[in-house]
Parts: structure tokens; sequence; C-alpha cells
């Protein structure tokens, strides 16, 4: 992961996220559209969330996938004190065990809403593209106080 071509970086990721390391996993914005968008994540031999064989924990990818929709979400918000709060998670399936370090990008498609409730679907897979883990994430998005309310 070199930084050429990605929309953010590093630190300003932790404009859109409420997180820090060791959590904060999301390191780069690589593309960005109207529905979604990809990330990377550079996870070297010292990443804490792994096992005793150097194997990531499953519930890893599905964080992954988490941080990136809620990047998304953070960055169309026109409230910026408004909280996604992820609520729930459906049919996330894991592909393979993945050992460290791994490099990986997640892709992450907004795909309907229903009025405060996100749904989006993601999917993270290693350098070269082979599939890693997938699913739908629910987030609810929490107006701040002063919001306006509908």
């Amino acid at each position: 992961m070199s930084g050429k071509g990605a929309l953010i970086l590093g630190s300003d990721i932790e404009r859109y996220l409420p997180h820090r390391e060791p959590v904060l996993m999301v390191q780069e914005i690589l593309e960005e559209t109207d529905d979604g968008l990809t990330a990377s994540a550079l996870l070297g031999k010292d990443f804490p969330f792994q096992d005793a064989q150097g194997f990531v924990y499953d519930s890893v990818w599905c964080e992954l996938a988490a941080q990136a929709s809620a990047v998304f979400l953070k960055r169309r918000s026109e409230d910026p004190d408004e909280m996604g709060l992820l609520t729930g998670i459906n049919d996330f399936r894991i592909h393979r065990a993945t050992a460290l370090p791994a490099e990986v990008s997640v892709r992450i498609a907004f795909s309907r809403r229903i009025g405060q409730v996100f749904v989006f679907w993601g999917e993270v897979r290693l350098a070269g593209g082979i599939p890693v883990a997938e699913g739908e994430l629910v987030f609810f998005v929490q107006p701040s106080e002063e919001s306006p309310k509908d």
C-alpha cells in the first residue's frame, strides 16, 4: 500500500471514525462512488487481533467492513455530530483463515435505507482478489441532539 491514488490516508480517516490504534484498521480509502467505497488495510505481524498461530480472528473482517461503512456514512452526513451504530450483522461468511501479515481491501456497497437504518454489503479480499469474507451490515444512524427532527 503506497498511498498513490488514495482519496483518504492515515490520520485523516480519524475524522470519520472514533476508533484509534490498535482498533482503527482502515488505513486508506482507495475509491469512492455514490453507492460505496473501497478501503485498504495492512495487518502486520504485530497486529493484536490474532490467535497463537498468527491467524487473524474472524471478527476482524466484520469490523473492517463496518469501519469502511461508517466512513461512507459519515462522509455523506450533513450533521457532523451524527453517529452511526452497527446494530446488525447478517449472513457474514468467512471464506478462509488468513495468516499475518495480510494486505486486504474491503469493498462496501450501500444496499438500502429504511428510515434511520442503513444496510450495506461488505466484501473483504486479500491482495490479488482472493475472497476472505462477505456479509451484510446494518447501521442505525443517531442524529445529534441539535439536528432537526423529520
